[in-house]
């Protein structure tokens, strides 16, 4: 099987959260280890130059440092695999799910959540009374992922109510709680989707809670992209800005970032 175009779906892949780009990395990994002699350094080599693309996602670079790691020390199909088993047990958010349900109740009350966040995923759809919570999910535009989450939690039996996050400010008398994800978390800091400060500047406002829910791999050293070679991504890079407008007229610019960074004082809890 050839690697070159083992990752271009994740790489290309607008509506994912992190963490289930995470997921589709390691399936498309270890689908290619199980292949008709599979070349451990080229897949090395291709999931480096894929890292270069999906440097915004910090839990990414935790899963490819650590992978980078045991390829140096061992390439072997059979030490890559036993790799990958190892790590999917040893990183789980239950602790994180338990946490929140522990310290917020939402049972009765309006939770805004924005994007698709696999965490978000995790909290919610571990909640013993999905009935007696409502959901407002926002459209999340321009990709509209939240289409997709908002879809999973209908399906486990929460009430939702899709909105366009410019909308929030129209519904916020009745929202008791804002709920995010995150892409990256830092001591002041916390990356994610595009239109969550609006947001959070929304729930300032109102007096409103807001909470990040982070997987811990979120928090990464400074020390793994350097290891990967990789640069900090610290400023918002502009993405594909067709995105926006398709034919774009030549007399104007058009910037389209997917991300960015809002300050956790306007955070009320990290969970992470």
């Amino acid at each position: 099987m050839d690697t070159s175009q083992l990752f271009r779906d994740i790489i290309t892949d607008k509506t994912s959260g992190s963490g289930e780009l995470l997921r589709k990395l390691k399936a498309e990994i270890e689908s290619y280890l199980e292949s008709d002699n599979p070349n451990t350094d080229k897949l090395v080599d291709d999931l480096q130059k894929a890292t270069l693309e999906l440097k915004d996602f910090a839990v990414i670079i935790h899963f490819v440092y650590h992978f980078m790691k045991k390829a140096q020390s061992d390439s072997s199909i059979s030490s890559l695999r036993a790799f990958l088993d190892e790590y999917d047990k040893k990183w789980d958010v239950s602790g994180l799910v338990y946490r929140f349900h522990r310290d917020v109740d939402i049972e009765g009350k309006t939770v805004l959540v924005h994007s698709n966040s696999s965490t978000v995923r995790s909290v919610l759809g571990n909640f013993d009374l999905p009935g007696k919570c409502r959901i407002i999910q926002t459209f999340s535009s321009p990709a509209g992922e939240g289409i997709n989450q908002g879809t999973f939690l209908a399906e486990k039996g929460f009430d939702v109510t899709m909105i366009h996050e410019n909308n929030a400010w129209n519904f916020a008398g009745s929202i008791d709680y804002f709920l995010f994800g995150a892409d990256r978390v830092e001591s002041d800091r916390f990356m994610n989707k595009a239109g969550t400060a609006h947001l959070c500047l929304v729930a300032r406002y109102h007096g409103l809670p807001v909470y990040i829910v982070a997987d811990p791999r979120k928090k990464v050293e400074p020390s793994y992209y350097d290891f990967l070679k990789v640069k900090i991504p610290r400023q918002v890079e502009d993405t594909d800005a067709t995105a926006l407008i398709k034919e774009i007229p030549e007399e104007i610019e058009v910037r389209n970032q997917d991300f960015e960074w809002i300050p956790l004082e306007l955070v009320t809890g990290v969970y992470s």
